[in-house]
């Protein structure tokens, strides 16, 4: 029996990635806890609510974000300066801590900035979060993207009856975007198509095709079109637009 490839997902990489513009949170209590962001002088965009800053070459800056518990006991918040990557759906992700990174991402916002690992809050209370930024002693012209993920840690209780019993205990995430520029010089992404491989996801057999966008810029309303034919020949076998 022939096997057969259904689907072609995208794995998508580079030294900045194909994603869309970083998100920002507001303060939403029934969440247990929310972050704010507190927005510096060098915002460039003063309507958005995610770190959208112009900095210069080997500038050293401070972001603060403002953690607040609503619940009626303390919590602790973990920490993490991400940088942003692109999963296989061709979608920005922040949460991750230690990514696989392209060899051509020359600047990851997780080498550029520096945060305590973990804050406590007390029931009721708030702590602001400082996030060391430096920036590379060499000017760039492009960006560097990437996110603050903060992540309610599981209590030891929790981590006890893991494997005793089916109780959940919530725990709430949030990420705050951070763009970063030196100029305003335009770059022109340089897209790269790379290996393509049989694969499986979800136990379904796939080809994963690997673009790569070798340039600090956002590629946005990024569409592909792939189509599967046999060797030399012109039907079309499989099509998948993304």
């Amino acid at each position: 029996m022939k096997k057969r490839w259904w689907m072609i997902p995208f794995l998508l990489v580079g030294g900045f990635l194909l994603v869309s513009h970083p998100v920002g949170v507001k303060a939403e209590s029934s969440m247990g806890f929310s972050v704010n962001t507190i927005l510096p002088e060098n915002q460039v965009d003063k309507t958005k609510t995610y770190f959208d800053l112009e900095m210069k070459p080997g500038q050293v800056q401070e972001l603060s974000v403002v953690l607040t518990n609503a619940k009626n006991t303390a919590i602790t918040i973990e920490n993490h300066a991400n940088a942003a990557i692109t999963n296989d759906n061709g979608i920005v992700d922040y949460s991750q801590v230690n990514p696989k990174l392209d060899q051509t991402l020359k600047y990851p916002f997780s080498k550029l900035a520096d945060v305590e690992k973990t804050t406590t809050i007390p029931a009721h209370g708030q702590k602001t979060v400082k996030i060391k930024v430096t920036m590379p002693k060499e000017s760039f012209d492009g960006i560097v993207l990437g996110g603050l993920h903060f992540k309610e840690q599981e209590s030891k209780k929790a981590k006890t009856k893991n494997d005793e019993s089916v109780q959940i205990e919530n725990r709430y995430a949030y990420v705050i975007g951070v763009r970063l520029v030196e100029t305003k010089k335009r770059v022109q992404p340089d897209l790269e198509l790379n290996q393509i491989k049989p694969s499986q996801i979800n136990y379904r057999n796939v080809l994963k095709v690997n673009l790569q966008n070798t340039k600090p810029v956002i590629i946005q309303d990024f569409k592909v079109d792939a189509k599967v034919t046999k060797r030399g020949k012109e039907q079309v076998l499989f099509r998948e637009k993304k």
